[in-house]
């Protein structure tokens, strides 16, 4: 045997599998022939560098402890079928240590199978991720990336969920920042999105896309799940990049087109879009999806001929400016359309029934909405908070509350059709500088108008409406809007 034989027979030897002097193996084995019967208890033994061995089992609750905390730089190998089950609602996994490796596992997921957060060089190879159960489909996902860079996932398939890239934690300097989900900015440091390695990755057998800083980029069609970053020009056509967590995300990018698209049941986003300049979203459908179609932080996107039916957020806009949505429908969905913080938006020629809200508007600035139809929501059909703009040419039929205009200064409905709105029409609360014009109220409700709070120029004029004035107006405060014109037909 030569000197470089021998050589290399005693690094392997002396680092270990975890590639530090002082590392060691541990086993682990619920059967209790190993080291410990529990990754848990294996874990928090091994010091840093260690290489924890499981051993064909399935691990799970009440003898493992979930989420199992990995704050130290170690390698967690798995050896014949290893199966992690994950209890109702938790996470198997939680990362906050750079240079982590995790191979040969298969992940059980009822929520959240790997959250790693603000770390760097996590490593996973050779895993499998399943949605273990339907019910749990609603905010799952395989694995969370928080702030995380220099990260490699290599050979693993997802089935039933996916693979979510973050920015930064929230924290004091988040409002008014573009957030991610709850938990998140989207992040502007580029290392969040494009240090990563993506390579033979797979979304219910179909590719894992990951593009970065790419030019005028055709995503193929067989994509079952995309991440970009920084392109200048994406276009994704004729894909169904549904059952994942996220079906695309897309960020920090000009020129996104998404064309005949498919994203239904996916627990976190359908599409999702931030930081984009310019783009045209046409025939996007997402059905049974936690939010449909997202879009944040952006400029100039038209989301046209698009569905979303039966997803807890039809069609979101958040930050975003000069944005048009138009011939769309949204069917049962909780928010239907949902726009908040942003300005100079257009609602043109859309559909909206058997929402909970068929239209939200919060801290949007000359937002118009035209021609629309907004039928059956079960609370309101246009919901109008801090947030000006002006909705005409548009029927309102058979809501529970037709309009709701509350801390608002400068709306105005003009030439709308209120019909059959359950609990009232228009309901008007603390709000300035409102105009209501021109519209026809009628059908079965039990008022027409409901004012609460103070009114400071807000005036109700030349509309037509059925019953009689004392009959069909609720007053919870000492004043109300000034009525002019108006012919009540008895």
């Amino acid at each position: 045997m030569n000197k470089k034989v021998l050589l290399l027979l005693w690094v392997v030897l002396v680092f270990g599998c975890a590639g530090t002097a002082l590392a060691k193996e541990i086993t682990v084995s619920p059967d209790g022939q190993a080291d410990y019967a529990t990754i848990t208890e294996a874990v928090a033994a091994a010091q840093a560098g260690d290489c924890v061995v499981l051993r064909e089992s399935v691990y799970t609750a009440p003898a493992e402890t979930f989420p199992v905390l990995l704050d130290k730089p170690l390698t967690l190998r798995g050896e014949g079928d290893v199966l992690l089950n994950s209890p109702p609602f938790t996470t198997l996994f939680k990362i906050t240590s750079d240079d982590v490796t995790v191979t040969g596992i298969d992940f059980q997921v009822r929520k959240w199978g790997i959250v790693a957060a603000q770390s760097s060089r996590l490593t996973l190879e050779g895993c499998t991720f399943t949605l273990a159960d339907e019910t749990y489909r609603t905010s799952s996902t395989a694995i969370w990336m928080e702030a995380m860079k220099d990260c490699s996932i290599v050979n693993c398939s997802f089935t039933g969920v996916g693979v979510c890239v973050a920015g930064d934690p929230l924290s004091e300097s988040s409002p008014g920042k573009a957030v991610l989900t709850g938990l998140c900015e989207v992040g502007e440091d580029e290392d969040y999105f494009i240090t990563h390695r993506f390579e033979n990755c797979t979304v219910n057998g179909k590719p894992l896309y990951y593009i970065v800083g790419g030019k005028d980029v055709v995503v193929p069609s067989d994509a079952g799940g995309l991440i970009a970053a920084y392109c200048d020009g994406i276009t994704v056509k004729d894909a169904d990049v549904s059952d994942s967590s996220m079906g695309l995300e897309i960020v920090h990018s000009s020129n996104v087109v998404l064309d005949h698209v498919t994203a239904d049941r996916c627990g976190i986003f359908g599409t999702y879009v931030a930081f984009a300049e310019g783009g045209s979203f046409r025939y996007v459908t997402v059905r049974g999806t936690n939010h449909g179609i997202d879009t944040r932080a952006s400029r100039n996107v038209t989301v046209e001929y698009c569905l979303a039916e039966n997803c807890d957020q039809g069609i979101f806009f958040s930050m975003c400016t000069d944005t048009v949505m138009r011939e769309c429908d949204v069917i049962d969905c909780g928010f239907g359309c949902f726009t908040a913080v942003g300005s100079g938006m257009q609602i043109y020629n859309c559909r909206f029934a058997g929402n909970c809200d068929g239209i939200y508007l919060q801290n949007e600035r000359d937002t118009t909405i035209a021609d629309c139809s907004i039928a059956a929501s079960s609370v309101v059909g246009l919901r109008v908070l801090k947030s000006t703009g002006v909705c005409e040419d548009t029927e309102l039929t058979g809501n529970w509350t037709g309009v709701i205009i509350y801390d608002s200064d400068g709306a105005t409905i003009h030439h709308c059709t209120l019909t059959g709105n359950q609990s009232a029409g228009i309901y008007l609360g603390d709000t300035r500088n409102t105009e209501i014009a021109y519209c026809a109220f009628a059908g079965d409700t039990t008022v027409h108008f409901e004012f609460e709070g103070s009114f400071e120029n807000t005036v109700i004029s030349g509309c037509t409406l059925s019953g009689t004035e004392e009959t069909m107006l609720r007053l919870k405060s000492d004043n109300m809007p000034k009525f002019v014109n108006n012919i009540w037909m008895q």
